[in-house]
């Protein structure tokens, strides 16, 4: 009987989510309204995408990268790994001096995309909150910071850099920006998508498309 309500409570929660992801809600951007309810009718008609918007001193935001590309070759022209596979790709995110975020692993690929949610059936179980299923960095906009971006190939024995790069916090822009080319001679990476989300007033549709 135990085992019944497990199931039963994790479906409802599982229903409720995806109604609260997909339903189109009053304090939803008019696009993504526009969006929601135009997939429901059959609609062909493409939303439109708002500019982005630069971020607020004093105000806190998630920082995440929802994809990145790695070149062929690393910046030595060899392959990634020995055996000839693609790298296994994370990337970490920087704030203060401290590592606040570091992603989960994509593995041998040079095309990497985090869904940047994820719900686990225990913690769904457990009840825990929407906000600890988001997987981003969490950072306060104030004068004079910056954020550090670090893409890896995870290996056994230590973490390869692919590119690394720094962000002043005042530059990022609410929404997705893309980075061409960004990091240093430490690797090569050919672009990373970039997704800055308000902390009080987050649409979870942004973080999961």
């Amino acid at each position: 009987m135990r085992a019944f309500w497990i199931v039963l409570t994790t479906l409802l929660v599982v229903a409720s989510a995806g109604a609260f992801f997909w339903w189109p809600r009053a304090d939803a951007s008019p696009a993504i309204a526009a969006k929601q309810q135009g997939n429901a009718g059959g609609g062909t008609e493409p939303a439109t995408q708002p500019k982005p918007q630069p971020v607020v001193v004093g105000k806190s935001y998630y920082v995440l990268l929802s994809m990145v590309e790695a070149s062929p070759r690393t910046a030595k022209g060899s392959r990634w790994d020995a055996d000839g596979s693609a790298p296994d790709l994370i990337y970490t995110v920087d704030w203060q001096g401290q590592q606040v975020f570091k992603s989960s692993k994509k593995a041998d690929t040079l095309l990497a995309k985090w869904s940047n949610v994820s719900v686990d059936w225990k913690n769904l179980v457990r009840a825990v909150s929407l906000d600890d299923s988001i997987k981003a960095a969490r950072i306060t906009v104030r004068d004079g910071q910056s954020v550090t971006f670090k893409v890896l190939d995870a290996d056994i024995m230590r973490d390869d850099l692919v590119a690394e790069w720094e962000v002043p916090v005042t530059q990022l822009k609410i929404g997705d920006q893309v980075f061409q080319s960004p990091g240093n001679p430490g690797g090569r990476l050919v672009q990373a998508h970039c997704r800055v989300l308000p902390l009080d007033r987050v649409e979870f549709e942004t973080l999961v498309r």
